[in-house]
């Protein structure tokens, strides 16, 4: 049997879940309860690995909205605090290789650092050596905004990019609860380190090829001549 699925604004407190496999018998927030970003669940208390029996979905800023005179005091500022951060993170958020700077020199290596910001809050700040390429209202769990903003530099930057390494104050806010998350960032790192090797192989290759095309052009120029030539083919 499916769990049952409700918004956060349905009379989910008050309705009776039965367990399909026990028998149990109970409300939601009496069940095994988790929390998640979205939404949470309720299973069965009482058996081993209990099925789900209900999923309660987080309202979004406009169904709070909608149900305004529902909420407490706590919540509603709540929402506002949501809406602000949310309004925040649109005007400030990275969406166009043309909104970053023109840098200097060859390669770069970034960083991913980790800042309070005047005013309340926090922000993620992209930085080359000493200059903030860029500043953005900071994401909890932001692995995912991780790989757009990665992204969005190799669109700007192409191969001179050769990483984005987070700092130790990022980890916290950029890897969150979620234990895989580390490993989902290192391999987009490791894909920038796999394009630098891929073009190190590419260019040793095309080097390589050169040599042997020298070499064989040198073989023909003594054939042709009938006399030995010397002819310098730089290793």
């Amino acid at each position: 049997m499916a769990a049952r699925s409700f918004g956060y604004y349905d009379n989910w407190r008050d309705e009776v879940l039965v367990c399909p496999r026990c028998g149990w018998r109970g409300k939601f927030e009496e069940g095994a309860v988790e929390y998640y970003e979205a939404l949470m669940d309720c299973s069965c208390p009482s058996c081993d690995e209990g099925p789900m029996l209900a999923v309660v979905h987080y309202p979004s800023p406009e169904q709070s909205r909608a149900h305004w005179d529902q909420l407490t005091e706590a919540e509603k500022q709540s929402v506002i605090r949501r809406e602000k951060w949310e309004a925040d993170f649109k005007a400030s958020s990275l969406k166009l290789a043309d909104q970053l700077p023109e840098l200097p020199g060859g390669r770069l290596r970034m960083i991913w650092d980790f800042e309070a910001r005047e005013g309340g809050g926090h922000q993620t700040v992209i930085k080359c050596g000493d200059q903030a390429v860029w500043r953005e209202s900071a994401i909890y769990e932001g692995y995912e905004r991780f790989a757009e903003i990665v992204s969005i530099l190799k669109s700007k930057y192409g191969k001179r990019l050769l990483d984005v390494e987070p700092t130790p104050e990022s980890y916290y806010y950029l890897y969150g609860d979620r234990l895989w998350t580390p490993d989902a960032v290192n391999r987009i790192r490791s894909e920038l380190a796999e394009g630098r090797g891929k073009r190190a192989r590419k260019g040793a290759g095309k080097e390589g090829g050169d040599k042997q095309e020298r070499r064989e052009g040198t073989r023909e120029h003594r054939k042709s001549n009938g006399m030995r030539c010397q002819v310098l083919i730089s290793d």
